[in-house]
C-alpha cells in the first residue's frame, strides 16, 4: 500500500502544479475584465444625434450661404453642397429672321450635409427651418451606440490579452498571420470606436431645399446657320462675278484644246469636199 501511494504521489503533485499554472494563466486573461475596467467603459453613454430637414426657400444660393455661415458660427462645417437647376418648361418665339425669344421656367434645388456639435443640434435645426417659408420635413433621431462601443472595447482587451500572455505549449502559439489578423482586428475596433466618438460629438444634418420655379426671358441668335444669307443685290453681284469666272475658265479650256478643234474643223471640210466631189462624178453617169 505504501509502495502504491509512493508511486501515485508524484503524479498528484504534477497535476496540482499544472492546475495552479493554468489558474494563474486564466487569471491573467481575465484581468482585463475586472469590475473596475468594466465600470470605466460603461460609465458614459454614446448617443448619436442626426437630423434631416426638407423645406422651401425663396433663393437657393442665398440660403446655402446663410446655412454655411450659421454652421461656422456654431463651430460646425459643411461637408457636402450640391446645387442644381433644371428647366421645367420652355417656349421659343421667332422675333426676326436670325433671332429667337426664349421663355424658360427653372426649378433650383440644393442638397447639403452639415456637421455641428451635438449640443448645438436643436439650435441649428430650428434656425435653418426659419430660413424657408415652408417646411416639408423636420426629423430628429437619436441612436444609442453604447453597447456597440462597449463590445468593441471589451473585444480589444480580449485580443490584447491573447497577444500579451505567453503560451508554453507550442501548439497554442500564434503564427505570424494569426498575430497580424488579431492586430488588424484590434485596429479596426479602435477606428470604429473613434468613429462613434466623432458621431457622438458632431451631429450629422442632411438638408434638402427647393426654390419656386423662376421664369426667365432672353433673346438668342438662331443657331441654324442655313438661315443666314446675303442681301439680294450682293447675291446677284456675286452670281455675275462667278459667271464671268466660269466663262473665262471655259475659254482657257478651249485654248488648251485648239489643236483638236482645228483638226476636227479640217476633217469636217475634207469630208464635205469628198462627198460633194462624189456627187458630181455620179451625176453624168446617171444622165447617160
Amino acid at each position: 500500500m505504501k509502495t502504491l501511494f509512493a508511486c501515485i504521489l508524484p503524479f498528484l503533485l504534477l497535476f496540482v502544479f499544472s492546475c495552479n499554472r493554468s489558474d494563474s494563466k486564466y487569471e491573467k486573461l481575465a484581468a482585463p475584465y475586472s469590475d473596475k475596467d468594466k465600470s470605466d467603459i460603461s460609465d458614459s453613454l454614446r448617443l448619436v444625434k442626426t437630423a434631416k430637414i426638407e423645406f422651401r426657400v425663396k433663393d437657393v444660393s442665398q440660403t446655402a450661404i446663410e446655412i454655411s455661415t450659421l454652421a461656422k458660427q456654431l463651430n460646425g462645417m459643411v461637408f457636402h453642397l450640391s446645387e442644381t437647376s433644371a428647366v421645367s418648361e420652355s417656349n421659343e418665339f421667332r422675333i426676326s429672321k436670325d433671332s429667337f425669344s426664349i421663355v424658360q421656367a427653372y426649378t433650383a434645388k440644393a442638397d447639403m450635409t452639415v456637421r455641428v456639435p451635438a449640443e448645438h443640434l436643436e439650435q441649428f435645426v430650428y434656425r435653418v427651418a426659419e430660413l424657408g417659408y415652408h417646411t416639408d420635413l423636420l426629423q430628429l433621431d437619436i441612436d444609442d451606440r453604447s453597447l456597440g462601443y462597449l463590445e468593441n472595447s471589451l473585444k480589444q482587451q480580449n485580443r490584447k490579452a491573447l497577444l500579451t500572455v505567453p503560451y508554453t505549449n507550442s501548439k497554442k502559439s500564434f503564427s505570424d498571420q494569426s498575430v497580424l489578423s488579431v492586430r488588424d482586428d484590434i485596429t479596426d475596433r479602435q477606428i470604429s470606436n473613434k468613429a462613434i466618438d466623432t458621431d457622438v460629438k458632431y451631429s450629422l444634418v442632411g438638408l434638402h431645399f427647393i426654390q419656386h420655379p423662376v421664369v426667365r426671358k432672353e433673346t438668342v441668335a438662331d443657331h441654324h446657320v442655313s438661315q443666314y444669307n446675303l442681301p439680294f443685290a450682293l447675291q446677284l453681284k456675286n452670281a455675275l462675278n462667278q459667271g464671268w469666272q466660269i466663262f473665262t475658265v471655259f475659254l482657257i479650256v478651249i485654248a488648251h484644246l485648239w489643236i483638236f478643234i482645228l483638226t476636227g474643223i479640217a476633217g469636217f471640210f475634207i469630208y464635205r469636199f469628198y462627198k460633194q466631189k462624189r456627187k458630181v462624178a455620179v451625176s453624168p453617169v446617171q444622165q447617160g
